[in-house]
């Protein structure tokens, strides 16, 4: 999924699919929209009847489980 957000400034979205349909109705309202590469670093493990990572794809590393 497309990472987006706002950091007290424009509104930043990856370039892609969401933002070609999101932007425009963004814009409209008067948001400024900025699109540009993102990395979220995020990583996750979930402890159900064992171990399961998961890892985001944007970002070096992975993550390992059972």
């Amino acid at each position: 999924l497309a990472n987006f957000g706002s950091r007290n400034g424009p509104f930043e979205i990856e370039p892609g699919a969401l933002a070609a349909e999101v932007a425009p109705a963004l814009q409209a309202m008067g948001q400024e929209i900025r699109e540009t590469d993102m990395t979220s670093g995020l990583n996750i493990i979930v402890l159900d009847q064992g171990i399961f990572g998961g890892t985001d794809p944007r970002r070096e590393g992975e993550a390992a489980g059972d």
